[in-house]
């Protein structure tokens, strides 16, 4: 399943059931992966069973398309500290199947193609917290992807995105929450934000946070669709 060379993998499976085992870490002294871990193609963290993964102090992490908890399992994917930095080339999906938590915190960055929370019956929860952290989706971004999905923006945190839809039909009743909240914290869209697409989406945004886009769809198609602009200074 792992292609074993210096820190080079083909694949990447982090769970119990697997020779890399639940717990991998990216940066610093004693990670089981030293301060870069190049991973060539897909990362399942929680598959069959649960899974952690944790890029910090610095740490440099990049992979193709990644998937945090499928199969019924758990998968959390931590990236936290200033110069902390993963890159996938293809989506992150949090949660597909199963639980995924993503947190991006302290300073730390993330950059994929395509991002998913809450996928196909499944829970996923993603989190960007404190000035200088931030998400880049070059492409979009949906959360409520047939299952469910909670964002939330914090403390000075960004998002930057494409076109983005908050709860969406994929093979399942897709409901998604976005929550912008904070002076300082922003989601920046270059193209159209869609809330509730045959699916249940809400957007909250909250004490002074800020989001722009280049059109706004709410309710399509005879679905659910609600923004929440409240707090002195929010947009």
């Amino acid at each position: 399943m792992v292609w074993f060379h210096p820190d080079v993998y083909a694949q990447a499976v982090i769970d119990d059931d697997n020779p890399l085992g639940s717990n991998q870490t990216v940066g610093g002294p004693g990670s089981t992966h030293g301060d870069t871990w190049n991973v060539g193609g897909t990362v399942v963290v929680g598959d069959n069973g649960a899974g952690t993964l944790t890029v910090q102090q610095g740490g440099e992490l990049t992979s193709g398309l990644s998937t945090l908890g499928t199969n019924g399992s758990s998968g959390t994917v931590t990236v936290t500290g200033s110069g902390s930095n993963w890159t996938a080339s293809s989506g992150i999906r949090v949660g597909r199947g199963g639980t995924g938590i993503f947190n991006i915190e302290d300073g730390a960055t993330v950059t994929s193609t395509q991002g998913r929370v809450g996928v196909i019956g499944s829970q996923g929860t993603a989190t960007i917290t404190g000035t200088g952290s931030a998400w880049t989706i070059n492409t979009d971004l949906i959360v409520g992807n047939g299952g469910t999905g909670n964002l939330i923006v914090e403390q000075g945190g960004a998002l930057i995105t494409g076109e983005s839809s908050v709860g969406e039909n994929n093979g399942g009743s897709g409901t998604g929450v976005v929550t912008i909240r904070d002076a300082g914290s922003t989601w920046d869209l270059s193209d159209r934000l869609r809330v509730g697409i045959a699916g249940t989406g809400t957007v909250n945004v909250e004490n002074g946070a800020s989001v722009t886009s280049t059109e706004g769809q709410l309710g399509v198609s005879n679905n659910l669709g609600t923004v929440n602009v409240t707090g002195a200074g929010s947009t």
